[in-house]
């Protein structure tokens, strides 16, 4: 067992570790984003890096690996994200470095609270709010219809 002052002492011999170097994203998907970084320039001992995602549309996720990258995944589509990569060891957490990236789009949700407003001999005139799940940006909606038999 370490006594404090042998982990103060410890901790002078071995710094608190530089940020990680060239952090970025590696590749992106619809729910996936993979992160990767060099290790830090000034290092001492055993590193740990954990990577933490926020976004302002769902709660962040840290996730912590002995690795130079990790994929994060179960993110929502075409949603900005910013990414802090630290490096820990037993004598601190360096600074934080952020990436930001947005995952691709990909089909909307479909369309809400679709209604009749006037049904004519030879037309119809609907009413719909627009999806809660865009997943990007929505251009057009397409209606089509025919002759019920």
């Amino acid at each position: 067992m370490i006594s404090v002052s042998s982990h103060v002492l410890l901790c002078l011999l071995y710094v608190v570790p530089s940020i990680p170097v060239e952090v970025e994203v590696q590749s992106v998907g619809v729910v996936t984003m993979t992160i990767g970084w060099l290790p830090p320039q000034y290092l001492r001992g055993q590193v740990h890096y954990c990577v933490q995602n926020m976004s302002e549309t769902t709660p962040p996720i840290k996730s912590c690996t002995n690795q130079t990258s990790v994929t994060l995944s179960d993110l929502q589509p075409f949603t900005q994200y910013r990414v802090s990569v630290v490096a820990m060891t037993t004598c601190g957490t360096s600074l934080s470095v952020i990436v930001t990236n947005k995952t691709l789009p990909t089909l909307p949700g479909p369309p809400l609270e679709v209604a009749v407003v006037t049904r004519l001999p030879y037309s119809i005139h609907l009413r719909w709010l627009a999806t809660d799940q865009p997943n990007g940006v929505v251009l057009h909606y397409n209606v089509s219809g025919g002759v019920a038999q």
